[in-house]
């Protein structure tokens, strides 16, 4: 596993964009392991609901940072994902055995017996998102898959971390960028106030005058 964590780690630390990094891993996952489909998804507790940022599969990468896909999930879902019941790896063979995909099966119509292998990014112990992984068929997923998955985490959750943060951060530019161009533009419309304020008092003096 040395070999394909390195590659992996190469592959997805080496970029701030999370479509790239997702890009730049599928083909390695897949020749490791069953792959038609990956997903990052953040579990938003305020909205009661799991935020898709992203989508790869063998046609490319649906990067939803700035308009996420929102799946709404029942208490008991949002109480059971966001606990520690649940392993960090875990494999759902059929959809019906696991209660959080049977709940969002209904927004993945056409997508009926697949096999999903979902892993918590854990970085530093704190829960950055998950990542879910969907091979057609039912039991695909065996228990070296688990582990193999496992020891990728770290480079994953650097990513999705990396990603994110730049993702804010650029987010944050642009409201400085637009704050000011907006205080740039009552600055000049002040100013020209003043000019023509100043101009009304000195046409009022000569006319007294």
């Amino acid at each position: 596993h040395c070999e394909i964590y390195r590659e992996i780690s190469s592959k997805v630390c080496g970029t701030l964009n999370l479509g790239t990094a997702l890009s730049n891993s599928f083909g390695c996952l897949r020749r490791q392991l069953p792959l038609d489909e990956l997903r990052i998804n953040i579990l938003d507790p305020e909205l009661h609901a799991i935020k898709v940022i992203a989508i790869a599969d063998e046609h490319g990468v649906n990067l939803m940072l700035d308009k996420p896909q929102i799946l709404a999930v029942s208490e008991q879902v949002l109480r059971e994902l966001s606990g520690g019941t649940l392993p960090d790896v875990r494999s759902v063979g059929r959809w019906q055995e696991d209660r959080a995909t049977q709940e969002a099966s209904s927004y993945f119509p056409g997508t009926p017996g697949s096999s999903l292998l979902i892993m918590r990014l854990l970085l530093e112990g704190k829960r950055q998102g998950a990542m879910i992984l969907r091979a057609n068929g039912e039991d695909r997923y065996t228990e070296a898959h688990r582990e193999l998955m496992a020891g990728l985490n770290d480079p994953f959750a650097i990513a999705l971390n990396n990603a994110l943060t730049h993702y804010e951060l650029s987010r944050l530019k642009d409201r400085l960028d637009n704050d000011n161009r907006l205080l740039q533009r009552e600055l000049r419309q002040y100013g020209a106030n003043e000019i023509i304020a100043v101009s009304y008092t000195h046409l009022r003096a000569h006319e007294t005058v």
